[in-house]
């Protein structure tokens, strides 16, 4: 309400959404042939320039 905008409650995906989703993995029948499906890939990777994050940066000068 900073904004004056009404607030919404987060809501889970409807099962349209959830289906939806799955579809791709459907017609290709990686879900009929009994394998497991596979990993979940976040968003960020799915740009193809992305790389896996790799191990901390410093923050302060050594």
């Amino acid at each position: 309400e900073l904004f004056g905008l009404p607030v919404h409650a987060v809501r889970a995906p409807s099962p349209a959404g959830l289906v939806a989703a799955a579809t791709g993995a459907l017609r290709a029948g990686a879900l009929r042939s009994g394998d497991q499906p596979g990993p979940l890939e976040p968003l960020y990777l799915r740009r193809p320039d992305a790389v896996p994050p790799t191990a901390r940066k410093r923050v302060t000068v050594a």
